[in-house]
């Protein structure tokens, strides 16, 4: 398997069957938890800048690979879009929150999400879940800020 290949399906993650999307998702729960747990939100931050744009490489080696556009193969797209979902969040009513807001709108592909899903390449593959995990902060800031929800995060 090659490298760009097996960065963009997260190893063996892509290949679960029904549920690619959802586990890489998982995986980027635990790994946010993690990370906002114990490392500073700079350091958060620029993790997720660099998995950005090591998303949009391997995807697009991938997809090239795979010759079929937006493979479900492809899962570093969700892994980023769950780090960025999460981000800051350290209660796990957010995390948990922020794991369903974010699948909901990355699967549903509304407000605008499936429409830039149409880019080329690997900017497409990871621009709709960047869109579905901003949409997915602006929720739960309203929500947090609307004291709709009383948890610290």
């Amino acid at each position: 398997m090659k490298i760009g290949q097996a960065i963009a399906t997260l190893g063996p993650l892509g290949y679960l069957p029904y549920i690619p999307g959802t586990a890489a998702s998982v995986f980027g729960l635990i790994i946010s938890w993690c990370l906002n747990n114990f490392l500073p939100r700079e350091i958060v931050f620029w993790v997720i800048v660099f998995l950005i744009f090591l998303g949009m490489v391997s995807a697009n080696i991938a997809e090239k690979n795979f010759k079929i556009k937006d493979d479900p193969r492809i899962v570093i797209d969700e892994l980023a879009g769950m780090l960025i979902a999460s981000y800051s969040l350290k209660h796990w009513i957010w995390l948990i929150l922020a794991f369903g807001l974010f699948r909901f709108l990355d699967i549903k592909k509304i407000l605008g999400i499936k429409q830039i899903q149409k880019l080329p390449g690997g900017l497409g593959i990871v621009a709709d879940d960047l869109l579905a995990a901003i949409y997915t902060v602006l929720i739960i800031r309203l929500l947090y800020y609307g004291k709709f929800i009383s948890v610290a995060y």
